[in-house]
């Protein structure tokens, strides 16, 4: 096995690991609490408050505020196209069908 080979596997194991510890909280209150709020975070949702903020400001004639709201929008942009890009490069199983199918796959990405 070559050192990249091996880099490969620990991670995976790694990433197997993190997603069965947190598999076994995911009913937890808590858990599903946050889980609901992160939903902010997904693109769409994400991309307006970004929109949003720098709309406030142009509107207030706060120049500080607009640049802040472009920046976010920047920023939620190119994490955005680099996830993409990851996930591209990538293909594995999301965590939640790797513990409610009991399969776990992970290679170079095809889609």
């Amino acid at each position: 096995m070559s050192r990249s080979d091996e880099g490969s596997t620990n991670i995976e194991t790694l990433d197997r690991q993190v997603a069965e510890h947190a598999a076994r909280h995911r009913h937890h209150p808590i858990v599903r609490v946050l889980g609901w709020v992160s939903e902010v975070a997904d693109q769409p949702q994400l991309a307006a408050v970004c929109g949003f903020t720098a709309l406030i400001g142009v509107v207030r004639g706060n120049r500080r505020l607009a640049a802040t709201g472009a920046l976010m929008l920047a920023a939620h942009g190119l994490a955005t196209l680099t996830k993409g890009a990851i996930k591209r490069r990538i293909n594995r199983t999301r965590p939640r069908v790797a513990m409610e199918e009991g399969r776990y796959e992970m290679g170079p990405g095809k889609s």
